[in-house]
């Protein structure tokens, strides 16, 4: 437990060496199948530009900014990704980790490539509209399943709480992005940064050859993935 007030929680070997390892390869397959198999710089692009393509911001409706220098994908339906078998155990993982709450409540697992020198400044990840059907994000879970060893820097920082996290391949991070007291309310002391990259290159899954590997998820108030049509067919969410 690195924070109580709010809870800030890091768990070491969330995932096998192997499962991290095993994460990588739909992210891959999926990244390679796009038209452009190049993932897209989030500092150019231009929220919803590329929708259809898996490249975008988020698909909670959040804009795209120039804070950021990474690149993003999406495990989604499309392609095998979102049923791969590593992939869906994950999911029941980090359901369990959450008290039990579906998966359907979490966008789709995000995919962050930051290469040397690249960064995404100071942010909350609660950015949803009061509207939205889907409700605030209320949990960000975040995973490293790059080889540490293989790039220097890309820390997870939280200037707030004053707490720095290395990114430690099979590692899990998470914490609480609304008030207990009021969740349409952010909570902004778990404003956070992905420190620059000063070698190697860092993979995040919100995945990597030389590069530090993350996989992201933002869990929702309500079924995200219902709501946005993002449910698989014949897929069944915990």
């Amino acid at each position: 437990m690195l924070s109580r007030e709010p809870w800030v929680l890091l768990i070491e070997d969330f995932m096998t060496s192997d499962e991290a390892a095993a994460a990588l390869t739909p992210v891959r397959e999926r990244v390679l199948t796009m038209a452009n198999p190049r993932l897209q710089a989030d500092e150019i692009l231009k929220a919803g530009a590329l929708a259809g393509s898996g490249f975008e911001r988020s698909q909670a409706g959040d804009g795209v900014q120039s804070a950021r220098t990474s690149s993003t994908a999406w495990c989604e339906c499309k392609g095998s990704c979102l049923r791969n078998p590593t992939v869906q155990a994950i999911e029941k993982r980090v359901s369990s980790l959450l008290g039990g709450i579906p998966m359907d409540n979490a966008e789709p697992m995000q995919v962050l490539r930051y290469e040397t020198g690249q960064y995404y400044r100071v942010h909350h990840d609660q950015n949803s509209p009061r509207s939205s059907a889907w409700g605030p994000r209320m949990f960000t879970v975040f995973m490293y399943i790059g080889d540490h060893n293989s790039y220097t820097g890309g820390e997870t920082h939280f200037p707030r709480l004053n707490i720095t996290i290395p990114a430690k391949k099979g590692a899990a991070c998470v914490w609480t992005s609304v008030l207990d007291s009021d969740p349409y309310q952010r909570d902004d002391r778990t404003d956070h940064e992905s420190l620059p990259v000063t070698s190697g290159v860092k993979f995040g899954v919100h995945c990597a050859d030389r590069t530090g590997t993350r996989v992201n998820y933002w869990i929702h108030m309500y079924k995200f993935r219902s709501f946005s049509g993002g449910v698989c067919d014949n897929q069944a969410y915990v």
